[in-house]
């Protein structure tokens, strides 16, 4: 195992959710996931989502209060490509730090990887 997937693996571990007894794996298969979508040229769009307010009723006040305060941003994020294409997006991120980005952007490029594989399977 190089040191580069290691770290990656490190860092999923140590950021991400997991089912318990399967920690490890979930770990190296986001690894996995960013190291594939890198390779392929694919990039996450972060942007505002207006969409993201329509309902916050999930919310409590404190949450309420960063984002009205703009301590927090609302964001979708969006997997494209290296051509552009749309593979898979996640709206309403609320206040992710970086590290937070680095886990959605790894989930989503895991999901893309998933309909890609599948969509080659029903071809």
């Amino acid at each position: 195992m190089n040191k580069q997937r290691l770290e990656a693996i490190r860092f999923f571990r140590e950021h991400a959710g997991y089912v318990v007894g399967c920690r490890l794996l979930g770990a190296a298969a986001l690894a996995d996931a960013e190291h594939c979508a890198k390779a392929l040229g694919w990039h996450v769009l972060w942007e505002h989502d207006n969409d993201g307010l329509w309902d916050m009723s999930w919310a409590d006040k404190e949450t309420l209060r960063k984002i009205d305060q703009g301590v927090w941003d609302v964001e979708v994020a969006s997997l494209v490509d290296a051509h552009g294409k749309f593979l898979a997006s996640l709206g309403q991120v609320i206040g992710a730090d970086s590290a937070y980005k680095r886990v959605v952007e790894a989930e989503l490029a895991l999901e893309a990887n998933a309909v890609e594989l599948l969509e080659g399977v029903a071809a």
